[in-house]
């Protein structure tokens, strides 16, 4: 895991009130390394920003906004108004030229 995701995990453990004492303690085993995010197929999960997704489809940014919002292609929240997205998912919809 790279040094940016370990700081936004960081962030999220400290600053979620939300966070239940188990999701502070998964969050504290992912820090730590102790345990990994996997796909199916072993794959850890990637996730893009929007600008890379977009570059890796050939497409511009408000075009991924409207896939996402046309429900083609989902996203992940990982700070408010902050999405990623899939590796796994842009792959899928490159290889479909979608």
């Amino acid at each position: 895991m790279n040094k940016t995701s370990i700081s936004l995990l960081r962030t999220i453990r400290e600053t979620d009130e939300s966070l239940s004492f188990v999701d502070k303690a998964v969050l504290e085993d992912l820090i730590a390394g102790r345990i990994s995010m996997k796909a199916s197929g072993g794959r850890e999960v990637l996730l893009l920003t929007q600008k890379d997704a977009a570059k890796m489809l050939g497409v511009s940014r408000g075009t991924l906004w409207k896939m996402k919002k046309d429900g083609i292609l989902s996203s992940v929240e990982i700070l408010p108004n902050t999405y990623r997205y899939r590796l796994e998912d842009i792959e899928f919809l490159a290889q479909k030229n979608l």
